[in-house]
């Protein structure tokens, strides 16, 4: 077993968003997704909303992409306007691949490739265990199956994490740093806040919450790409409702 780092109120790790979106989607002990078939749209949505908040992309105002579109092409484009590493990996990865692209390409592009590139939730958690905060276990399911699980091994920065979602949803102050409210938007695009908080609890500050979210430390670019998440969820959740009708 490798040396694990133990993380004191002081010493918490700097996450990026997919990294928190993670953390929060893994069960603690067993080391999988918990939160449902949306985990790699919120996920990718994390990893463009990073590159947004560190100013290396930006998403085409309506009438930039209106002059600049072609006549059947007309959705606001994803554009990198900063070609400068992050330091993390997987973020820097499709800051790259986003800035090669031959075309320019909408947000929904971009989100549906990150969320469907192969092993997303791996490349994340494998920064975690990098950090000291995940462990990976390699077995198999059914003696036949392999499979590879992240169960946490330091509590303390998730633990920080939700510290932060629980005063921002259940205070009713809305001066609430801009990542809190990014994160607090992402995981509630992907229904994940009813596997985090009590879901009586969480109805009684819906109304609060949605304050946050429209607030302005959201900031436009980053409600148009939630708002995009939100968008290809639900045509998943159709696609999915219309196959299992017709089977």
């Amino acid at each position: 077993m490798i040396s694990q780092p133990i993380y004191g109120s002081d010493q918490l790790p700097a996450l990026l968003l997919h990294q928190e979106v993670t953390l929060l989607a893994l069960s603690d002990e067993k080391g999988t997704i918990e939160t449902g078939s949306w985990y790699a749209y919120v996920a990718a949505g994390a990893v463009l909303a990073e590159l947004m908040r560190n100013d290396r992309v930006r998403i085409q105002s309506k009438d930039e992409a209106k002059a600049r579109g072609t006549l059947f092409n007309r959705k606001p484009k994803l554009l990198v306007t900063d070609p400068k590493p992050l330091g993390e990996e997987l973020a820097d990865e499709w800051l790259s691949t986003i800035r090669s692209s031959e075309k320019q390409r909408d947000v929904e592009h971009w989100l549906s490739a990150i969320a469907n590139s192969k092993n997303l939730k791996e490349h994340i958690a494998d920064g975690l265990v990098e950090l000291g905060i995940l462990q990976r276990v390699e077995d198999k399911v059914l003696w036949v199956f392999n499979r590879v699980r992240f169960p946490e091994v330091a509590s303390a920065p998730e633990t920080a994490i939700r510290q932060r979602l629980e005063a921002a949803i259940f205070e009713d102050s809305l001066d609430v740093e801009a990542g809190t409210v990014i994160l607090l938007s992402l995981v509630k695009g992907g229904e994940f806040l009813p596997k985090l908080f009590d879901k009586k609890k969480l109805k009684n500050r819906k109304k609060h919450i949605d304050r946050l979210i429209k607030g302005e430390q959201l900031g436009a670019a980053t409600a148009q790409l939630i708002e995009s998440i939100q968008v290809m969820i639900i045509a998943v959740a159709a696609a999915g409702a219309a196959a299992a009708a017709s089977s």
